[in-house]
């Protein structure tokens, strides 16, 4: 009865912090766990979605998880507190997006977020940074931003994750044990 409840409740959640649009009433369709935006009216194709993930249904999945079986992915469902993800593609995508890319990276940067990655390549730049805690060495944010010349993609974590729980996991993906979730 427990999981049933969680669960009823992670999918209301997922449902009232997804949101998505097109210019088109009927544009929305979904297969296949992916979302489409359709607009066929105006001849816009693209993608324009906007998601917010609590820390609740993280903590809600975390439940699922074997502690056993995978601690490190058990502490960091526990430790995250939201997701945001932001998506604009194709049609959707405006020049002010370019701009928008410039504001985030300054904004990261005075806001002390240390680059780990930095890609700029012709038309296309990519932006891995994260903000740690100095006391306890904590990272308390994550954002990957990506812009091209026709998309933009904006994904950001917010938790107290330890690095040693990343690194664990990551070495027990690269021996070929893999992650089960």
């Amino acid at each position: 009865m427990k999981h049933l409840l969680i669960l009823s409740l992670l999918i209301c959640c997922c449902i009232t912090t997804t949101f998505a649009q097109t210019k088109k009433d009927s544009g929305l369709r979904i297969e296949q766990d992916t979302i489409i935006l359709e607009d066929h009216n105006n001849e816009k194709d693209g993608t324009s979605v906007s998601l917010w993930i609590p820390g609740l249904v993280f903590k809600a999945a975390s439940l699922f998880v074997d502690k056993q079986e995978e601690p490190e992915v058990k502490k960091l469902l526990v430790k995250l507190r939201s997701v945001r993800v932001l998506v604009k593609d194709g049609d959707f995508y405006a020049p002010r997006f370019e701009r928008k890319y410039n504001r985030l990276a300054k904004r990261m940067k005075r806001r002390n977020f240390e680059p780990l990655i930095l890609v700029n390549t012709g038309e296309e730049k990519v932006n891995l940074t994260i903000k740690t805690n100095k006391r306890n060495n904590k990272i308390k944010q994550v954002a990957v931003v990506v812009n091209s010349e026709d998309s933009f993609v904006l994904v950001k974590a917010k938790g107290k994750i330890n690095p040693q729980n990343l690194l664990k996991m990551t070495q027990e993906y690269k021996k070929g044990e893999g992650i089960s979730l």
